[in-house]
């Protein structure tokens, strides 16, 4: 049987374990032997994480970890690979404490996200009985359904195979093709509705904070905004990196709430 979540606290709870992931990334010994590095070795022999922590941790090391930057100031790489999400992200929180930060890294950051398409989201839509509605695609091809008795889904018109849509299983809502995530589509009924979205994840459903209201015969338009970067790891620091950076992190909530019990090791 699967298991209903409300994500109601969602905010709160990333806000909590975000900021705490930064202020418990450096040991509170890691602090002294960052210390005595710089002391013995200077800046420029650290590696560009020591750097990154340095700066984070006691403001040196600043224009040293700016050097070791790649494209012209947007990312950092560790030796013999390419720029790295995750040690970005860490660059970008570090300097953001000195007021040396630019919109470029957080450009970069954005720019390396991907569908989470591990989680299967479904869209709900809630109208009197016999309404009939319409979700439209950029194709030609409209997905017609009506609302029937208790709210069940009933397909009326559809070429097989030719929709990112189906009713699910339980008849409730309609499955989303995982193709089809992070793309526009809308949905018109000839009566006033409400749509929103559920995810789910390891036979667990989760309910979406996001809930629209429309208007009889009047699309609404919605899209489904399911993002990761390539891991657990990697995502959590982006998005602590793009909060900070004053963007919104809501596409990367879902990833994030559904992977913790497998991911613990990375939340305080």
């Amino acid at each position: 049987m699967r298991k209903i979540k409300r994500m109601m606290f969602i905010f709160l709870f990333i806000s909590v374990f975000l900021i705490t992931s930064v202020q418990s990334s450096v040991p509170a010994d890691g602090y002294g032997c960052l210390d005595n590095k710089i002391k013995n070795r200077g800046c420029n022999l650290l590696s560009t994480e020591e750097k990154v922590f340095s700066v984070l941790s006691t403001g040196e090391c600043e224009e040293e970890l700016l050097k070791n930057s790649e494209k012209n100031n947007s990312c950092w790489s560790r030796p013999g690979n390419t720029c790295d999400v995750k040690l970005t992200s860490q660059a970008y929180l570090a300097l953001d404490e000195q007021g040396g930060v630019n919109e470029k890294i957080v450009k970069w950051i954005s720019s390396k996200n991907k569908t989470a398409d591990d989680i299967q989201w479904y869209l709900q839509i809630n109208a009197p009985r016999n309404t009939n509605c319409s979700i439209n695609t950029s194709s030609d091809n409209d997905y017609k359904i009506q609302i029937k008795n208790k709210e069940k889904i009933k397909e009326k018109s559809i070429s097989p195979g030719s929709s990112p849509f189906s009713v699910s299983s339980e008849g409730y809502s309609i499955r989303i093709d995982k193709n089809y995530y992070n793309k526009d589509f809308s949905v018109s009924c000839d009566e006033n509705f409400k749509a929103s979205f559920l995810f789910e994840y390891d036979n667990s459903i989760y309910v979406s904070d996001i809930t629209k209201f429309g208007s009889k015969n009047s699309p609404l338009e919605l899209k489904v905004k399911s993002l990761s970067f390539n891991n657990y790891e990697e995502t959590l620091w982006a998005s602590i990196a793009l909060r900070k950076g004053g963007k919104s992190i809501s596409p990367f909530l879902p990833y994030l709430i559904v992977k913790e019990k497998e991911n613990s090791e990375y939340i305080p």
